[in-house]
């Protein structure tokens, strides 16, 4: 029996994380030479799916509308599943094997809601740093890599997180995931 602590479960997580975090176009062939990543948001729950959502946008043009959404899913649950328990690793595709159970998404699109609602995040009133306690056994991880040009914001944090900004920042999110959820 394969358990949860085994180097096969370790090796899957670790091609789960490449693949969800990738920030390359997989779908949309030479096209995809026309995008580069603009946007990743992601939430990894310690015992749910971990989603992550790429925007892409079309090179060299800042006011664009024209847009690749890119959603990658890792089932980690029925992963974990399939490797607690016997049976159901016997029956799985993949069997006892490092590679997840992952999901992949690629949409064009032109939105300008979408481009709107993007440079909305310039408007968020940004206090990375929290010195608010709070204690994570479980939770849920989240985080946002935004690349402008040469600049790059790179935030990760806890669900637990109650600051000003994060709460600012799970409404701003949330309508977003929204949005780009719409054109999946």
């Amino acid at each position: 029996m394969t358990n949860l602590q085994s180097p096969e479960w370790k090796a899957l997580g670790s091609n789960a994380l490449k693949l969800i975090e990738s920030q390359k176009l997989e779908q949309l062939g030479d096209e995809s030479r026309k995008f580069e990543p603009l946007i990743r948001l992601w939430k990894y729950p310690s015992f749910g799916r971990h989603v992550s959502l790429t925007i892409f946008r079309e090179r060299g043009d800042v006011l664009t509308d024209n847009f690749v959404i890119k959603q990658v899913t890792w089932d980690r649950p029925a992963d974990a599943q399939r490797f607690s328990d016997p049976l159901i690793g016997l029956k799985h595709p993949f069997g006892f094997s490092d590679k997840p159970s992952v999901e992949l998404r690629e949409v064009k699109c032109q939105s300008h809601i979408l481009r709107t609602h993007l440079h909305s995040l310039a408007l968020l009133n940004v206090r990375p740093f929290s010195l608010a306690g709070g204690v994570s056994i479980d939770g849920i991880q989240e985080g946002i890599d935004f690349v402008w040009y040469s600049h790059r914001c790179l935030i990760k944090f806890q669900d637990t997180d109650e600051s000003e900004f994060f709460i600012e920042f799970k409404l701003w999110r949330s309508k977003f995931m929204d949005i780009a959820m719409s054109f999946l």
